[in-house]
């Protein structure tokens, strides 16, 4: 749905996108009028001087709020029932020509997903927008009793902010270890319509872990393919890129978990009673917040939307009649109101809206965007870096610096801001695929507001092993086993704005073996053995407060030598 709005500053209206009533004299467009005061000076000397300075008196402020858009609803499955038939039919064949057994588990199976698939982090860069829909009839259900879904859905849809991050990348990884029974690529992926077009896919089988489990992987990138029919592929491992191919109104990941050929929600709720298919299960996001922001130099068209990429500008000039801001965000209550401020490069406020409404009060909005133009006259004047914020239900959600330059000028691209991040898990066992989660801000994430994309290079004990670029908050390797197990992990992560490089960090994981009891003092770690033995009475000997194994603590005495030959003696579990 899509809802136009217009507030705007007194004294005189101003109409929607570009309309503008020019025989008006307060044409946001039109230059303020200056005045010329001549003033003459008397001094004691024969002299007179006259001089000329202009008097600009204080100019309007136009502007407002021009459109405040949501997405229509779903209608339609995203895998149409044509091609999901002829994908799963051929997805049966080539089980049965690799020998893979597809039958003898229950829907009550204990198969734990360990992560969700894709990259980037859930309800950040991505937004899990659909669940399975559990209503049997034309209303839906999701896993929680709410309304996340759409009438037939059969899966989870994560989506990317628009396509500028899908034609970085965002990889898809396989979610356990499994077989490759169905794959289609060579299919367009910027679709936008709900109308039938073949999707690229791949679909894996999991029988040897959990017979007749197969997952689905849906709308991925044309050419982003990494595997091919009869794959052995190992969780974590990149199947392609998260794209908009297939019956798709934008980019976002059709995940989709099927066990003996039918359809089974993996979260655990209220409308779900069943025990959770993930390791982890996440709760939903449902506070407000905004997933992105820019500006652009005059007027945004009114036939703009996402997913295409949204307009963006790095400065504004003395020539920019008018300025739009933009924002993208999910979960907009019903009776929201908004607000912004112009603040001088000197700290002084020059105009404050006030909160005002988002004129909409029937519905809340899962995902939106909007739009605001302003022809703030002072900007085109007072040059150097303004600060522009906007506050959503009266919390501050952006605090923007907006550069003004004479037009003669181009003010120089500053790169993103450096990046840092965590491993998940932290502490990962050999089994475990790793992620590498950024903590990034996900609209001051650039000095200029520009499209940022992350090179993810992995090392494992110095050797190269993964380098990637790609628009999402985190990526993942397969399990350290993969590589035949190593000592010391490290990721450098480098963002980039196309035109200029941020600070590269460097993040360090230990993998190598810890004390297994408080005795285990020297190394190799996880064994007892003499080594300790030697490190603890040296240890002992120079009063070192690590010896201290006993009450009271602080004083290390006899008590701490007949604690440590206990724990000696029982050596590592």
């Amino acid at each position: 749905m899509a809802i136009g709005l217009a507030s705007i500053a007194s004294p005189a209206p101003r109409l929607p996108h570009d309309v503008v009533d020019a025989a008006s004299a307060n044409d946001p467009r039109r230059e303020p009028v200056r005045y010329w005061l001549t003033i003459t000076l008397a001094v004691s000397t024969p002299l007179a001087a006259t001089f000329a300075e202009p008097v600009e008196p204080t100019p309007t402020v136009t502007g407002g709020l021009m459109a405040l858009h949501a997405p229509e609803a779903q209608a339609g499955p995203c895998i149409q029932p044509s091609e999901r038939a002829a994908a799963l039919h051929a997805a049966d064949a080539a089980s049965m020509l690799l020998g893979l057994d597809a039958a003898g588990s229950s829907l009550g199976a204990d198969t734990r997903f360990p992560f969700y698939p894709q990259a980037g982090n859930l309800y950040s860069d991505i937004f899990h927008n659909n669940y399975v829909d559990l209503d049997p009839s034309s209303g839906i259900l999701d896993w929680a009793c709410e309304d996340h879904t759409y009438n037939g859905h059969l899966g989870h849809d994560s989506d990317l902010r628009t396509f500028s991050e899908q034609r970085i990348g965002v990889p898809v990884f396989a979610a356990l270890p499994g077989v490759v029974v169905g794959v289609a690529d060579g299919n367009f992926d910027e679709r936008t319509s709900l109308t039938p077009a073949p999707a690229n896919y791949v679909i894996l089988d999991h029988s040897a872990l959990d017979p007749g489990l197969r997952t689905l992987y849906w709308h991925l990138k044309n050419g982003s393919i990494a595997v091919a029919l009869g794959e052995s592929v190992e969780p974590g491992q990149q199947l392609g890129l998260t794209a908009s191919s297939g019956f798709s109104s934008g980019p976002h990941l059709h995940f989709e978990t099927q066990r003996n050929g039918l359809v089974f929600e993996t979260m655990s709720g209220l409308c779900s009673p069943t025990n959770s298919s993930w390791a982890t299960q996440w709760s939903k996001r449902r506070e407000h917040y905004l997933r992105d922001f820019g500006f652009v130099r005059g007027v945004i068209s009114g036939s703009y939307a996402p997913p295409t990429p949204f307009p963006r500008s790095r400065f504004t000039t003395n020539a920019d009649s008018s300025i739009s801001y933009w924002i993208q965000g999910h979960n907009l209550p019903r009776g929201s109101n908004w607000r912004m401020r112009f603040i001088r490069p000197s700290g002084a406020l020059e105009f404050d809206t006030g909160a005002r409404s988002f004129g909409f009060s029937t519905a809340d909005f899962r995902s939106y965007w909007a739009w605001f133009n302003w022809n703030v006259p002072a900007m085109r004047s007072v040059f150097g870096e303004w600060t522009v914020e906007i506050d959503i239900n009266a919390e501050t959600a952006v605090v923007a610096k907006v550069t003004t330059a004479p037009s003669s000028t181009t003010p120089p691209n500053r790169p993103p801001y450096a990046v840092s991040g965590a491993f998940d898990p932290s502490e990962p066992a050999d089994d475990d695929v790793i992620f590498f989660r950024l903590d990034a801000d996900l609209v001051h994430d650039d000095p200029e507001y520009d499209v940022v994309s992350y090179r993810y290079q992995w090392f494992l004990d110095g050797a190269p092993i993964r380098d990637i670029v790609s628009a999402a908050h985190a990526d993942a390797i397969p399990p350290l086993a993969t590589f035949g197990g190593g000592a010391e992990l490290v990721v450098r992560v480098t963002p980039s704005d196309a035109d200029a490089n941020g600070a590269t960090t460097e993040t360090t994981l230990s993998l190598g073996p810890t004390p297994c009891t408080a005795a285990d003092f020297a190394e190799p770690y996880g064994i007892v053995d003499i080594a300790d033995v030697v490190t603890f009475l040296q240890r002992f000997g120079a009063a070192d407060p690590s010896a201290d194994l006993a009450a009271p603590q602080g004083t290390i005495d006899i008590a701490d030598v007949v604690a440590f030959l206990q724990l000696f003696g029982a050596g590592c579990a």
